[in-house]
């Protein structure tokens, strides 16, 4: 688990972009999966505050759908959140790189091959 306070003036998208491998799966379902009912499941992220934020749409079926979702979402994330960054004062290239492949290049194999993201 990273020391997050050691990253001062650090954006908060990029330490977000951190937390998504602290994510802890809910049981029984892929890492950023929330079951909202019957069948009904959505892709979730944990907040800086501990609190979930469930993504509203689109409602998924299963749980394949809603983690595929989430995979795409984090991808997105950040890559634009790292391209922004590296134009400001604070960027910072070991943690870039820890985040492009130690997060972000994993996620995006695993989205590409369709397989679950596992961190750990």
């Amino acid at each position: 688990m990273m020391d997050y306070n050691a990253f001062e003036g650090i954006p908060d998208a990029i330490i977000f972009l951190c937390m998504v491998c602290d994510q802890k799966p809910l049981e029984g379902l892929p890492v950023g999966v929330k079951c909202l009912g019957k069948k009904r499941f959505a892709p979730f992220y944990v907040l800086p505050s501990g609190k979930h934020h469930v993504v509203k749409k689109p409602r998924c079926r299963t749980p394949e759908d809603a983690h595929k979702y989430y995979q795409w979402l984090i991808l997105d994330a950040g890559q634009r959140s790292l391209e922004q960054w590296k134009e400001e004062a604070t960027f910072n290239l070991h943690l870039a790189n820890y985040i492009l492949h130690g997060i972000l290049e994993p996620l995006a194999n695993d989205w590409e091959a369709g397989r679950e993201t596992v961190y750990g």
